[in-house]
């Protein structure tokens, strides 16, 4: 049986795929970037950001139970404000659980909620923890 509209990203940890080759979803989000970003033109600058992404991933797989819906997602027609507010959360949650790791002034910044959306949907379906 097929998946609502409505219900496309909404995704339950459970169903996570195990990621094969990350390194090509790294280099499409990088290569995506680098063509559409206005102010951002060093990779350094695209890896930090990613990296902080990447910690959102790991935080909300760690901490979402298996039945529970994803928290990194970005949902069919979703409002990009809700899907931004909701990664800043897991975000906070991140510098707060590795403050040894990501300093408590790090913030997600990509210029445009569209650059964020497109990240969380190449990367939502994926299990980065397994």
């Amino acid at each position: 049986m097929g998946e609502r509209i409505e219900d496309i990203g909404l995704y339950k940890r459970k169903d996570l795929k195990r990621a094969n080759n990350l390194k090509s979803i790294f280099k499409t989000i990088r290569n995506y970037l680098a063509a559409n970003a206005v102010g951002i033109t060093r990779d350094e600058v695209f890896a930090q950001q990613i990296i902080n992404l990447i910690f959102c991933k790991i935080y909300d797989e760690c901490f979402t139970r298996q039945d529970d819906i994803i928290k990194f997602r970005a949902g069919f027609e979703e409002n990009q404000s809700k899907v931004k507010e909701r990664i800043q959360t897991l975000f906070n949650l991140v510098k707060t659980q590795y403050a040894d790791v990501i300093d408590n002034e790090d913030k997600i910044i990509l210029g445009s909620d569209i650059f964020l959306i497109y990240i969380i949907g190449e990367l939502q379906l994926f299990s980065l923890s397994r």
